[in-house]
C-alpha cells in the first residue's frame, strides 16, 4: 500500500480523509475516539453563557446595554428552549451527557454600533457577578459576533 508523507509522518492511503482548503489530505478521524460514548462521571456543574452582538464601526448610533435582551439563570433556559442557538444546543447536549447544567445568562443585541465602554463594564459585571456565585466545574461560553467597544477595550 502506498503512503503519503505529511509533516514527516507516513499515512496509509486507506486512512486518508478529505482534502482541506490548502489541498492537503487530512487523516480520517479515529473511530475509537469518535464512537466512544462521552458522559460525565459525577455530578459536574457546567455553566453555559451566551453573548451575541455584531458591532459595525460605521453605524451612526452606539450600542448600549439597554439594547441587549438579557435572560438570567433558568429564565435563559426557558427563553431559548428549542431554539436553533449555541446556548440551546450546548444545554441539550450537556444534559444528554449527564452534566448538571447551570445556565448563567444569555445576552443578545441586534447588530449596531460598537458597545459603549461603560455599558461593556455593566455587561461584564453582570456575567462575572453570576459566575462568582456559582461553583462550576466547567463553563461553556457561546460567543457570536464581533462585540467591539467604542473605546477599544474589547480588542485586548
Amino acid at each position: 500500500m502506498s503512503s503519503i508523507h505529511s509533516s514527516g509522518s507516513a499515512v496509509r492511503r486507506r486512512d486518508l480523509g478529505s482534502r482541506c482548503d490548502t489541498g492537503e489530505v487530512l487523516p480520517r478521524p479515529r473511530a475509537d475516539i469518535i464512537d466512544r460514548p462521552s458522559t460525565f462521571t459525577r455530578d459536574e456543574r457546567v455553566g453555559v453563557l451566551l453573548v451575541q452582538h455584531e458591532a459595525n464601526s460605521f453605524a451612526i448610533r452606539a450600542t448600549s446595554v439597554d439594547d441587549f435582551v438579557v435572560h438570567l439563570g433558568h429564565d435563559a433556559l426557558d427563553a431559548l428552549a428549542g431554539a436553533n442557538s449555541e446556548f440551546a444546543g450546548s444545554t441539550d447536549e450537556l444534559d444528554r451527557l449527564g452534566a448538571r447544567v447551570v445556565p448563567i445568562a444569555s445576552a443578545h443585541a441586534l447588530p449596531g454600533g460598537p458597545l459603549r465602554g461603560a455599558d461593556f463594564d455593566q455587561l461584564v459585571e453582570l456575567v462575572t457577578g453570576r459566575l462568582r456565585r456559582e461553583r462550576l466545574d466547567a463553563l461553556v461560553v457561546c460567543l457570536h459576533g464581533s462585540l467591539a467597544t467604542d473605546d477599544g477595550r474589547s480588542d485586548r
